[in-house]
């Protein structure tokens, strides 16, 4: 994922209507091709294009964060009001959403840290956690205590200002 996340108003609209138009052609389309096939057709290419539209929503709202990727979290947790199949790739914004660059989220533990940062022995440079709003990196100081960073990403407060004019 590119550290630099999308802050424009317009642009974060344009992503959400690009997304719900790509989707929403899939959707026509699917259903367009299940007037031509058989029943039991129909529900396996259903579930398919339920799966594909799930997959490409959980990338754009992962990718954008924010308040479009917590909607997106949010919404994996009800599974009775979504197919089970969605919810489930959808649930993947919870742990496996994409993570900014472990070289800027160390940047910016080193200068929030300052001269502390001298107490960590080592972080985990996988995240544990991604967040909409940051992510969350295991560590170990020199002393041998386990302890975890949570680290809001760079630019998420012009990213939230964004999605609520936008709101």
């Amino acid at each position: 994922m590119s550290d630099d996340l999308d802050t424009g108003s317009f642009s974060r609209m344009m992503k959400l209507g690009s997304l719900a138009g790509r989707v929403g052609l899939s959707v026509a389309g699917t259903a367009l091709g299940n007037s031509f096939r058989s029943v039991d057709l129909r529900d396996a290419r259903r579930t398919r294009g339920q799966i594909r539209n799930a997959m490409r929503v959980a990338e754009t709202l992962g990718h954008m964060k924010g308040v479009p990727m917590k909607i997106g979290q949010m919404l994996s947790l009800h599974e009775n009001l979504l197919p089970p199949e969605v919810a489930r790739v959808l649930s993947s914004l919870q742990q496996n959403a994409p993570s900014v660059s472990f070289e800027r989220m160390q940047e910016i533990i080193r200068m929030e840290t300052g001269t502390r940062f001298s107490a960590v022995a080592e972080i985990d440079p996988m995240p544990w956690a991604a967040a909409s709003i940051g992510q969350i990196h295991r560590a170990r100081l020199q002393d041998g205590r386990e302890v975890v960073f949570e680290i809001q990403y760079p630019g998420i407060d012009r990213v939230i200002e964004a999605d609520m004019r936008n709101l």
